[in-house]
């Protein structure tokens, strides 16, 4: 009996402790905004959290984020006003509950620059546009395609940094340990953008990658339509054969050798095949009118299958 009495009591103790420590309140006389940064640890929002008065304890906040957010924080500008607890604070990072309204930027992959600009104007349309032309203009393949969340407040420089910052985050993560800056890194983007337009499923962007890297070798042209697409702002489909004859160094059909800078905005799947492409004696491929690709040694192998597949 006295050994129940000891377990209830320190239950009880424990409960008590539980709610002071994670449910006491801090209370704000204003409105405070705090930014977590991409890649931010939990160790880190805590920091941030405590820093700007908060939450009082770090080391509560660590272990409460242990028991219910293992899986960790969104980053993003964050409002806190009025009474907030450690829970309170925690369940915004890990729920992305930012305080105010965000505007969701989604850069799809294969965008290009000028496309992902085209959207940021229309999200924010009092935002300074000379600057965004400025700085994104000739970002072709470095601004990773995923959402991003920014509030109505968000200015064009930080709006910038913020794309620049978290896609160089992603991109060196996933090249590593290639570094970003580097004429290696640039190939591997710019091929990664070649495949993004030209592979569809994961299997065909390594065997795509691996074709290109066929024709390279043997320093045949790599004639490939996403290039003029590029070019022209057209389909594919809406191609002619004048487009063949442009005369830019992005079309590889009458320029050997890789486009000067990406096509696109790659994403994870392309530029992984494109570090690793599959080995194959392929030199050619076209995908049928229901997209079904397939893949010749030869010129006259690819002629039949453009008979048999593209009629």
């Amino acid at each position: 009996m006295r050994f129940s009495y000891i377990i209830l009591i320190g239950f009880i103790v424990f409960c008590i402790w539980t709610g002071v420590t994670f449910l006491k309140p801090v209370n704000l006389a204003n409105e405070v905004m705090v930014e977590i940064p991409y890649g931010s640890s939990v160790i880190k929002s805590g920091e941030i959290l405590k820093n700007a008065g908060i939450i009082e304890s770090k080391e509560s906040y660590l272990i409460l984020s242990k028991v219910l957010h293992p899986d960790g924080i969104y980053s993003g500008r964050y409002y806190f006003s009025g009474r907030v607890t450690i829970y309170d604070a925690l369940n915004h990072l890990a729920n992305g509950k930012f305080g105010r309204d965000q505007i969701r930027l989604t850069i799809p992959e294969g965008f290009t620059a000028e496309e992902v600009i085209n959207r940021i104007y229309k999200l924010f349309p009092n935002i300074d546009k000379d600057k965004i032309q400025n700085s994104l203009g000739s970002t072709d393949g470095f601004i990773y395609p995923e959402t991003y969340f920014f509030d109505g407040a968000t200015t064009a420089d930080e709006l910038v940094i913020d794309l620049k910052t978290r896609s160089s985050k992603k991109i060196s993560s996933l090249i590593s340990p290639i570094k970003l800056n580097t004429k290696e890194a640039e190939r591997i983007i710019i091929i990664a953008s070649l495949v993004e337009s030209e592979g569809k499923t994961k299997d065909e962007r390594h065997t795509v990658a691996g074709i290109i890297e066929n024709r390279l070798k043997i320093d045949m042209p790599l004639q490939l339509d996403a290039t003029l697409q590029y070019i022209t702002g057209r389909g594919s489909s809406e191609l002619s054969l004048k487009d063949l004859k442009i005369n830019s160094e992005y079309n590889t059909y009458i320029y050997k050798g890789l486009t000067p800078t990406p096509i696109s905005n790659p994403g994870e799947e392309s530029i992984l095949a494109a570090m690793n492409p599959t080995k194959n004696d392929y030199l050619f491929y076209l995908h049928d009118n229901n997209g079904q690709i397939y893949y010749a040694k030869t010129f006259d192998e690819h002629v039949k299958n453009k008979n048999k597949y593209l009629k």
